[in-house]
C-alpha cells in the first residue's frame, strides 16, 4: 500500500471514527448534546479536522444521518421485492414497515431527522429519502390509477410527517406510528379496490354490512329497494324509504297499537256516555 492509499485509509477512518460519535450522541443524548468540540474528544481528532470536513455541526448533523439511513433504510428498500399474489394493501405496507421499523428501534435517530430535515441542508435528507422510496412504491402502485396514486402519496406524506412531528414534540409513542399508518392504509385501499374503474355495472358489493347496487346508494333492505325501482321510484328516495323501513316498522308498530288504544279507549268512554244518556231519558219518559 502506498502512502497515498494510506493517507486515505486513515482519513476515511477517522471520517468513520467522527460519524460513529455523533450517531451515538444522537441516538442516546440527544440533538443538542452534539457539539463539535465534544465530538473531537470522543473522536480523538482535532477540531481542525471536522471543519476541515465538515464546514457546520449541522452539516455533520446530515452527514451522520444519511449514512444512519443508507444502512439501517435505504439498503432494505433496494432489495424490496413482492410476491405475485401480493395485495396492494400488504405492498403498501411492506414498504412502510421497511422505512419506519428502523425508527422504531432508534427513536433517538427519527428524532434527530425531524429536526435535521429542517436545518441547513436537511432537504438533501428528504430528496435522498425519495429517490430510495420511489423505485419501490412505483412496483407496488405499477397498476393502480394516477389518481390515487396522487392522493395516496399526498395523504400518507402528510400523515407521516405529521406522526413524526407528533413523537418528536413527546405527543406520542414511537410505537403508535406504524399501527396509524396500518390503519389508514387498509381503509384507503380498501376503499379504491371497491371503488376502481372495471367493476360491472350491476354488481353487488358488500360495504360495511350495507349493499351496494349499481354504484348507487347504500341501502339495508335490499328487497324493497328493489321493488321500489320497479315502481319508478328515485334511487335516493327507495334508499332512504329502505333504509329506515325496519325502524320506521318498528315504530309504527308500536305507534299504531298506542293510537288503537287510544282510539279504543275513547271510543268505550263515549259508549259509556251515551249509555247513561239513553238511561236518563227513559227514567223522565217512565215518570
Amino acid at each position: 500500500m502506498t502512502s497515498a492509499e494510506l493517507t486515505n485509509s486513515d482519513a476515511e477512518s477517522r471520517r468513520e471514527r467522527i460519524l460513529d460519535v455523533v450517531a451515538d450522541m444522537l441516538e442516546n443524548e440527544g440533538y443538542d448534546a452534539v457539539q463539535l468540540r465534544e465530538v473531537a474528544r470522543r473522536a480523538r481528532t482535532s477540531l481542525a479536522t471536522i471543519y476541515k470536513r465538515y464546514g457546520t455541526r449541522d452539516e455533520l448533523i446530515v452527514a451522520t444521518l444519511e449514512r444512519w439511513m443508507n444502512e439501517n433504510r435505504f439498503a432494505a428498500l433496494a432489495a424490496q421485492t413482492g410476491d405475485a399474489d401480493e395485495s396492494l394493501y400488504d405492498g403498501l405496507m411492506r414498504l412502510l414497515r421497511t422505512i419506519f421499523e428502523p425508527w422504531e428501534h432508534h427513536p433517538g435517530m427519527l428524532n434527530a431527522y425531524f429536526r435535521a430535515r429542517a436545518a441547513p441542508g436537511g432537504q438533501g435528507l428528504i430528496r435522498r429519502g425519495f429517490a430510495a422510496s420511489v423505485p419501490a412504491g412505483i412496483e407496488v402502485l405499477a397498476n393502480a390509477d394516477s389518481g390515487f396514486v396522487r392522493d395516496l402519496s399526498a395523504i400518507l406524506s402528510s400523515l407521516a410527517y405529521g406522526l413524526s412531528g407528533r413523537f418528536a414534540a413527546g405527543e406520542i409513542e414511537i410505537s403508535e406510528i406504524l399501527p396509524t399508518l396500518d390503519r389508514t392504509v387498509f381503509w384507503l385501499t380498501a376503499g379504491y379496490e371497491r371503488a376502481r374503474p372495471g367493476i360491472p355495472t350491476g354488481d353487488t358489493q358488500q360495504r360495511g354490512g350495507m349493499v351496494t347496487k349499481d354504484h348507487g346508494p347504500s341501502v339495508k333492505n335490499d328487497k324493497q329497494y328493489e321493488g321500489l325501482r320497479k315502481k319508478g321510484m328515485s334511487k335516493s328516495r327507495a334508499a332512504a324509504i329502505s333504509n329506515s323501513s325496519g325502524s320506521s316498522s318498528r315504530g309504527g308498530k308500536s305507534s299504531g297499537s298506542s293510537q288503537s288504544s287510544r282510539s279504543s279507549g275513547s271510543g268505550s268512554g263515549g259508549n259509556q256516555s251515551q249509555k247513561k244518556a239513553a238511561g236518563r231519558k227513559g227514567g223522565k219518559k217512565s215518570s
